[in-house]
């Protein structure tokens, strides 16, 4: 199959539409911010950050392993796109895995920032509710905690990207060396194997 930069057979997904699934992901993910504060409000009772990094590492991994496995993030999948390499098949796991690369670099500067509010805290101190400890983090997160709220801007930066080439590439596309194509022109490039007939005279 002919590299996708240079084929006319695909049909990229741009920026409203990627957008969207980011929108919509984020939608799919509300049931997990319970849990996510949970974990927190444990790593602060404990003094330790693993109860948080253990739900932030299977968190992460979540979307890189629809992305191995199916093509796509939950919200592509229903807005029917899928995510390819070069030569128009899914991604393998560890390219999957370095598309991720920036939310792998937002989850370590979170953790950081836990890591500065578990040696802020007061000996005696215990949270009461998970919103209890999300005023805590905000209280004591300090020079971490500016960096992971601004790093909004560079999700922002990073699809904006997508505007920029022909391909519709986003900067973690390029890293992954990743494509996101509509799954139409995914499957008008992977037609179906024909079922194999067995010729009338081996079938007596």
């Amino acid at each position: 199959m002919p590299e996708l930069s240079a084929s006319t057979q695909f049909e990229y997904v741009g920026f409203w539409q990627r957008a969207a699934v980011l929108a919509l992901d984020a939608v799919i993910s509300l049931p997990l911010i319970p849990a996510h504060f949970w974990a927190l409000q444990q790593s602060l009772r404990l003094r330790s950050a693993w109860p948080l990094a253990l739900m932030c590492i299977a968190a992460g991994l979540y979307i890189p392993l629809c992305v191995w496995r199916f093509g796509g993030s939950p919200a592509k999948l229903l807005l029917r796109m899928r995510v390819v390499d070069a030569s128009g098949a899914y991604l393998g796991f560890g390219r999957a895995l370095l598309r991720s690369l920036l939310e792998w670099i937002d989850t370590l500067i979170y953790l950081f920032t836990v890591l500065q509010v578990l040696a802020a805290l007061p000996p005696d101190y215990l949270p009461s509710s998970i919103w209890n400890a999300a005023e805590t983090y905000a209280e004591f997160g300090g020079f971490w905690s500016q960096i992971h709220a601004n790093w909004f801007y560079v999700w922002i930066a990073d699809v904006c990207v997508v505007t920029t080439n022909p391909c519709k590439r986003a900067f973690h596309d390029f890293i992954a060396g990743s494509f996101v194509i509509t799954k139409r022109s995914y499957d008008a490039a992977h037609p179906p194997h024909p079922a194999s007939v067995t010729p009338p005279a081996l079938q007596q």
